[in-house]
């Protein structure tokens, strides 16, 4: 585990890093390209629309992905490439299931609901891109289970926005002109796309199945983990947008506007522990099969001590040259973002003092655990934001978020400690040892 940590691991973490800076960088440029052609009104319009898809997916997802991700690996170790299969195949059906319900709620409320907002053409464009969205997590999945995390994340992270790209330029190209409609159409293509080269990757990665009879499916036993890992999902969703969608109900836009870059900012404080989380997210999976607990707390207590250096470089670059950075990339008019982001990435540096702890208790079977915590936060997100922004504005929904990320990152370390025996944290005061 050393040898493969020191190089295969780090390697690894530094191809994935590399694959997210170049996504980034395809996205922000589909961003600047749409919204230099549609126009602030069209480009809003389409900005919504593809939140709407965002969030619609959501619930079709509901804890699928992580569950795939987990079983997948425990599966590869048994050596049960049927009943893995049988996995891939029961997830898929049940998030195809869960679209046509969407799509149709959506379809027949959707046009009531947002009228004012999108046109029935562009809300059937939006719907369809839900279960591409889906499908596509899901296949990401299957690939981070197998073993595969890097090529997991290319399809969405590189050919994604590079085919959108691509397709708005050769539209533009033509002499055409776009609106929000045909950028949403080109989107659903590039996904569409995506899907079936993603979809190919997969089955080029995935072991030969034997043949013979068909194992018996636990729906019981995957649909309980699915709901537990789902409803953590979506708190979890909840607390990293609340503090937006309750500024934005209590205090101006222009707040917003510059709360929205501090969020933005202080992320990159977690980029590391984020990627090294989908690269351990798997191996803690299997480890855990293999009953090699002690393999587990060395991996999580250098993930969290790898993670909280380069969170902490992150972080003393932008509070020294924070204000700076603001100004000359978004404008003087978001120099107030300054203060609110330095709340925020104290707020991150806590995140990932605690390491890898959800994702450890969410591999390891814990999930109903998690859940619980993160509800607990949330509820405490929501109270604090209610205190904290009217009198304090920005400064007030940052004091929040970044306590709510201590709130949680205690609760689940508690209670890791307590039920596996295992310090998720920087100290490493494993259970044991």
């Amino acid at each position: 585990m050393a040898n493969a940590f020191g190089d295969s691991f780090l390697k690894s973490g530094a191809s994935l890093l590399l694959l997210q800076m170049a996504g980034m960088g395809l996205s922000l440029g589909v961003s600047v390209l749409l919204a230099r052609q549609l126009g602030p009104s069209q480009f809003g319009i389409y900005s919504f629309a593809l939140a709407l898809a965002t969030l619609i997916s959501v619930p079709v997802q509901f804890g699928l992905p992580p569950l795939v991700v987990r079983e997948t690996a425990r599966l590869l170790y048994e050596n049960n490439v049927r009943r893995m299969f049988a996995l891939w195949r029961w997830s898929a059906l049940i998030a195809f299931l869960a679209s046509a319900v969407i799509f149709t709620a959506v379809l027949l409320l959707g046009s009531l609901i947002f009228a004012a907002y999108i046109t029935k053409s562009l809300l059937v464009a939006t719907v369809l891109l839900v279960p591409l969205l889906a499908f596509g997590m899901l296949r990401a999945a299957a690939l981070r289970g197998l073993g595969h995390v890097v090529m997991g994340q290319v399809p969405e992270t590189i050919i994604r926005p590079g085919l959108i790209l691509l397709l708005l330029l050769a539209i533009l190209g033509l002499g055409h002109e776009i609106d929000a409609l045909s950028a949403m159409v080109l989107n659903v293509v590039g996904t569409s796309i995506t899907f079936v080269a993603g979809a190919l990757m997969l089955a080029r990665a995935a072991p030969s199945s034997r043949s013979g009879m068909a194992p018996p499916i636990p729906h019981y036993d995957w649909l309980r983990a699915a709901m537990f890992l789902g409803v953590t999902s979506a708190a979890v969703v909840i607390n990293r947008n609340l503090d937006i969608a309750m500024l934005g109900s209590l205090r101006s836009a222009t707040e917003v506007g510059q709360y929205k870059v501090s969020v933005t900012l202080a992320m990159v404080s977690a980029t590391a522990l984020n990627v090294l989380n989908l690269l351990i997210q798997p191996q803690v999976a299997r480890l855990n099969a293999a009953g090699d607990i002690d393999a587990i707390k060395r991996l999580v207590t250098k993930v969290a001590r790898l993670s909280f250096v380069i969170g902490l470089c992150c972080a003393a670059v932008f509070l020294l040259l924070g204000e700076e950075v603001i100004t000359r990339i978004f404008g003087t008019e978001y120099s107030a973002a300054y203060p609110a982001m330095s709340i925020l990435i104290a707020g991150q540096i806590f995140n990932t003092c605690f390491g890898p702890v959800m994702l450890v208790l969410n591999m390891m079977g814990q999930e109903r655990t998690t859940m619980s915590s993160v509800i607990v936060a949330a509820g405490g997100n929501i109270v604090l934001n209610a205190m904290l922004i009217p009198p304090f504005g920005t400064l007030g929904a940052a004091m929040a978020t970044a306590a709510t990320f201590l709130l949680w990152n205690v609760l689940l370390n508690i209670k890791a400690r307590r039920l596996l025996g295992i310090d998720c944290s920087i100290a490493g005061w494993h259970e044991g040892n």
